[in-house]
């Protein structure tokens, strides 16, 4: 209602309140999505997944909250954010630029930033995976969660499945 657009990764859900309003911009996402924010510095727009927390006031970025796969990324394409992870207190105002990369990883309090290819992270949107020196294994899981099939890989000596594969 107050005019963001969300676009929702398969094997995603979203939800959020009733009575969403301009003062109550807040969702809950688990799996994937990219939000196209509609700016309101008096009214913070806020995406909680099971582990964090993502405020922003008006910008573009993609959130990677599969709860199977335990990290959470969020790959910025303009403005500004802060994230903290649920439960630690721990808070971060980042100024990122776009491109950038916000990682979190089980185990591991603080945030991993780095520069990042924006392709690998939203080209979803347009119908389009790509993969960059990504393990086998990992490309599997998102095109078996992207045609909704589980993909095997048979390989009793376990060398494929951490293959890194470039791929569009």
């Amino acid at each position: 209602p107050d005019g963001t657009m969300i676009w929702q990764n398969s094997g995603s859900t979203i939800k959020y309140p009733k009575n969403f309003t301009k003062r109550n911009r807040q969702v809950i996402l688990s799996g994937e999505a990219f939000f196209d924010v509609t700016p309101d510095k008096l009214h913070p727009f806020f995406v909680t997944t099971a582990t964090h927390r993502i405020k922003v006031t008006g910008t573009r970025f993609n959130v990677s909250a599969y709860e199977d796969e335990g990290t959470v990324s969020v790959a910025l394409v303009s403005g500004k954010i802060s994230a903290m992870r649920l439960g630690s207190g721990q808070t971060g105002e980042y100024s990122l630029i776009p491109g950038d990369c916000l990682e979190s990883i089980p185990g591991r309090e603080d945030f991993i930033k780095h520069d990042v290819n924006l392709d690998k992270y939203v080209s979803w949107i347009n119908g389009k995976l790509v993969f960059r020196d990504d393990p086998l294994g990992e490309i599997f899981k998102k095109l078996g969660r992207w045609y909704n099939v589980e993909i095997e890989i048979v390989d009793p000596c376990n060398r494929f499945k951490d293959l890194p594969f470039t791929m569009t």
